[in-house]
């Protein structure tokens, strides 16, 4: 058969072969609005980098990720296979093809990632992906005791780890044993991208399921990440940035955030905000921003949509951070300008108690501005919501004893440091503040930052 010259490299782009092996499959272009706009870009950059490099199994891994986070999962597994075919002993790659059937098929993921989790402990024993993941799946399956078993074990070897922990108190919980959960939530230390499941079980403890997620979902309404993020998963992350389509940036930048490195997710919220408008790429962004000092492109960011529902609470939490530089370099008035103008955008679109973030801004801001009276009713507007909240109690009880008012006595030695289901960034200082005092009724006015 003649082939036409003008046809060739579309034969190319579609099979090649490796010796007399697996026929590698690459896909075609994909059709113009299949994906969103950062995510397309993102499978032609992959695209165009496997077709240069068709022997390169990270190629194919990269295609492979930006696909399925675009939804295409036949076309990101059939990528996984190759990279799997190519480098079959290095677990990534099979790790991935196991990842991308959860959570709607883990009787297909169980063997997979059995294998992969096989391939780690022999050359990347303490990578925490596979036997997470493995338990993960084991978990969907109805099998907590193999689960917690697998957590276990694996832990002796290589070390406590967060969302393991998390997960054995987690099933503890589900098993009816709420002590031993109580006392596993304990030992787990606050972390990022465990908050809102950290919050969720000691909210289900206190008050049943239902309630505790009524509570939990109080706080969603300003997320700027899609869905829940995954934890800093090792083999997620390691792709590079010009591979990662719409989900893979959230993914690496809430990984980036947590790690409290600001200055590289910044990037890739604008890139996302750019591409595709995202609103919660804005939002986020604005939030690094502010974290960096970066006043002039935080307000230009949040007025690029003047009349945008978020908009109340970025500058809320705007004027805060500024008004708390200014208290920091001793400048008190040009501090409490800023609080009051915090107070006042905040107040001008959002009730106080629509949503539990602007409650807790509000909290921030009396603080600072010492009007006790406003903030002991802000602090049990914010209890109602959320009422295991300890920085609530902490602001509450302060107001209280500022206003001389009779409250409800905190044990402050029961308080474990940094172990809280929820605390304000202040709390610590003011717990300080009130320990510090010969009576802990008498603490002494507000700490400047």
């Amino acid at each position: 058969m003649r082939i036409c010259p003008g046809a060739l490299p579309c034969v190319v782009s579609l099979m090649l072969f490796v010796g007399c092996g697996r026929p590698l499959e690459i896909p075609s272009k994909l059709e113009a609005g299949k994906v969103d706009p950062l995510t397309g870009e993102a499978v032609e950059n992959s695209r165009s980098f496997l077709l240069a490099n068709p022997r390169d199994p990270s190629a194919w891994a990269n295609l492979g990720m930006v696909l399925a986070d675009g939804g295409l999962l036949v076309e990101a597994r059939n990528c996984f296979e190759n990279a799997k075919y190519l480098d079959p002993q290095n677990p990534r790659y099979v790790y991935l093809l196991g990842w991308s059937f959860l959570p709607d098929n883990p009787e297909s993921t169980k063997p997979i990632l059995e294998k992969a989790f096989q391939l780690s402990s022999r050359f990347d024993p303490d990578n925490p992906g596979p036997p997470i993941r493995l338990a993960e799946t084991l978990r969907f399956l109805g099998k907590d005791n193999e689960a917690r078993k697998l957590l276990e074990s694996w832990q002796l070897t290589s070390g406590k780890h967060p969302l393991a922990g998390l997960m054995i108190a987690e099933i503890a919980a589900s098993q009816g044993d709420d002590r031993e959960a109580r006392s596993l939530i304990a030992e787990i230390p606050n972390v990022m991208y465990l908050n809102k499941r950290k919050r969720l079980l000691g909210l289900t403890l206190q008050f049943g399921e239902d309630a505790a997620r009524e509570y939990s979902n109080s706080i969603e309404e300003v997320r700027h990440l899609p869905e829940d993020p995954e934890w800093p998963d090792p083999f997620l992350l390691a792709a590079q940035p010009e591979f990662l389509g719409f989900r893979g940036c959230f993914r690496l930048a809430e990984a980036l955030e947590s790690k409290g490195r600001l200055a590289e997710a910044a990037p890739l919220l604008q890139k996302i905000w750019i591409k595709t408008g995202d609103v919660r790429a804005r939002v986020g962004l604005v939030r690094c921003f502010i974290s960096m000092g970066k006043w002039e492109e935080a307000k230009s960011l949040i007025e690029t949509r003047p009349v945008d529902v978020h908009n109340p609470v970025l500058w809320a939490c705007f004027y805060l951070a500024l008004g708390d530089q200014f208290a920091a370099n001793r400048k008190p008035e040009l501090a409490r300008q800023n609080f009051i103008s915090g107070l006042n955008e905040l107040g001008k679109k959002y009730p106080e108690a629509e949503i539990i973030e602007s409650l807790g801004l509000r909290c921030r801001l009396l603080w600072r501005l010492e009007s006790w009276n406003e903030l002991g009713e802000t602090a049990k507007l914010f209890l109602v919501r959320q009422p295991l909240h300890q920085g609530a109690k902490v602001f509450l009880y302060l107001s209280q004893q500022r206003l001389q008012q009779s409250g409800e006595v905190i044990n402050w030695n029961k308080l474990p440091d940094g172990k809280n289901l929820e605390v304000f960034p202040e709390t610590g200082r003011i717990l300080k503040s009130l320990v510090k005092t010969e009576s802990s009724t008498t603490p002494k006015g507000p700490i400047q930052p």
